[in-house]
């Protein structure tokens, strides 16, 4: 299958840009056929699955049926001639909302399974990537973020399997069953079963305490999400462990300000990369203003607090939804420096793709959907110094740096801290503005202070938030702002 965002041609490096350089990536790749993914392009008759909400269906049956048919038939005649393999099918026909697809699943699958049972010298591994995350619930509920009913992980091995592979680690994948593992453990046993065996774990994967071995070797019972590659925006499942909710309140809102900045600017420098010359620093896809936050979790660690939060944000003119959700990650070490450790959007942002910039990653981008699809003009510095919007229900102080009231920064107050923006209206001019302390009681800074940053015309950015460090004791800020034009 050969699509824009997923499939194939972008996982070998192509992007689909021809058949020819598609093929050569293929083979260098490893990868000998592709048979079964070109017959999917025909049963589809489009470019992906994920728009299409009905059943997919070919000849009377579904589409999943010639998948798994395909698989013991040809699994079958490999066995017949003594031809070892491997195979790897992926398929996504399950990714839509309704639950109308995952149904037709059950027989044809039950099928494929029957059939396994009577091969030999064979290890067959089924697995899901999510569960309940996916859809309009994602956005919803808080179950379906964490993936209250974990992804299927279900290994099955042929009855003569441990005279091949060696008793120790069959007891080891019995032993497993009841350990907290993940997909390192998975891809380091293949390497185990697969030519030249197992090698040696990887330097970024070490932290991990994988084995080389992965899920063929005993894994440690005391295991816990510390020692697993685990999303920020994710739960842990395991018991006690140390991730608490939190109640709302303005410490934590100030750290949605600082994501929500940070995502802001990524938008701010993707459009400008793409469009130097325009005189704004956004275009269709706009400057995020968040209405509320909320689902906040908090995990203590060494000295350091990840807090976890979602932040709502209104959704583009004439969109299905009425809010758009993004699930943020956002970490003080103990030098009290903020870093955006993730982001996530947990909403549904594929109709933006029609009135996105070029440039601007899809997953940032809130665009209007009304039809006709009419984009900003970019050459029009928007009027940003005349005040902006509450965020949080918190409004802005505007202050004017310079003269001829060119520059402006945007102080946004809260019993908890402060947040800092600056605007740029000047047609030609691009400035530095350096940012420096005068009194900080009982305050911690989101960057280290001086800051120092340019600021071009048209620019709307976020500069840092000031935060109390104990919140049962009051705080003052002063701060001065020099600018230098370059």
């Amino acid at each position: 299958m050969l699509e824009k965002y997923w499939g194939l041609a972008k996982n070998v490096g192509t992007n689909g840009k021809n058949w020819t350089t598609i093929k050569d990536a293929i083979q260098h790749a490893g990868i000998d056929r592709i048979d079964m993914t070109l017959s999917t392009c025909e049963v589809l008759n489009v470019r992906d699955y994920w728009d299409i909400s009905n059943v997919i269906c070919y000849n009377g049956k579904s589409h999943l049926f010639y998948i798994f048919s395909y698989l013991a038939e040809l699994q079958k005649q490999l066995q017949k001639y003594g031809q070892p393999y491997f195979h790897y099918t992926e398929t996504n026909v399950a990714h839509e909302e309704t639950g109308r697809r995952i149904q037709t699943f059950d027989d044809d699958l039950a099928n494929y399974l029957r059939s396994l049972s009577t091969q030999k010298n064979t290890l067959t591994v089924l697995l899901a990537d999510h569960g309940m995350h996916y859809g309009s619930l994602l956005s919803k509920t808080r179950e379906a973020q964490v993936e209250m009913t974990h992804p299927m992980l279900v290994i099955h091995a042929s009855k003569d399997l441990p005279q091949l592979i060696g008793e120790d680690k069959m007891k080891a994948l019995a032993l497993n069953q009841d350990r907290l593992v993940s997909i390192l453990d998975l891809h380091y046993a293949l390497h185990t079963l697969a030519p030249g065996g197992s090698i040696e774990v990887a330097t970024e994967h070490a932290k991990y305490n994988v084995e080389s071995m992965g899920l063929l070797a005993p894994i440690d019972v005391n295991r816990t999400c510390d020692s697993i590659p685990i999303l920020d925006y994710n739960g842990c499942i395991c018991e006690s462990y140390n991730t608490k909710y939190v109640a709302n309140n303005t410490r934590q809102m100030m750290l949605a300000e600082f994501a929500l900045g940070e995502i802001n600017n990524m938008i701010r420098s993707q459009f400008r990369a793409k469009h130097p010359d325009a005189a704004t620093g956004f275009g269709s896809c706009q400057r995020l203003l968040a209405t509320w936050f909320g689902d906040v979790r908090e995990t203590s660690q060494t000295g350091e607090v990840t807090t976890q939060l979602d932040i709502h944000v209104p959704a583009g003119k004439n969109a299905s939804q009425d809010e758009d959700v993004f699930s943020v990650s956002v970490r003080i070490s103990d030098t009290h420096k903020m870093i955006l450790n993730h982001y996530k959007r947990i909403s549904r942002y594929g109709p933006y793709e029609a009135c996105a910039d070029e440039g601007v990653d899809i997953n940032l981008c809130i665009c209007s959907l009304i039809r006709p699809i009419i984009r900003p003009d970019y050459m029009a510095i928007p009027p940003w110094h005349s005040g902006l919007p509450d965020v949080f229900q918190h409004n802005s102080t505007t202050k004017a740096l310079d003269n001829s009231s060119c520059l402006y920064i945007f102080e946004r107050r809260t019993p908890s801290g402060m947040t800092l923006e600056a605007s740029s209206k000047c047609s030609k001019t691009s400035y530095f503005l350096e940012v420096h302390a005068g009194t900080l009681e009982n305050i911690s800074t989101s960057v280290p202070l001086p800051y120092r940053v340019m600021v071009n015309p048209g620019d709307m950015m976020f500069l840092l938030v000031f935060i109390q460090n104990n919140h049962k004791a009051g705080w003052n800020v002063e701060y001065t702002v020099k600018y230098e034009l370059i």
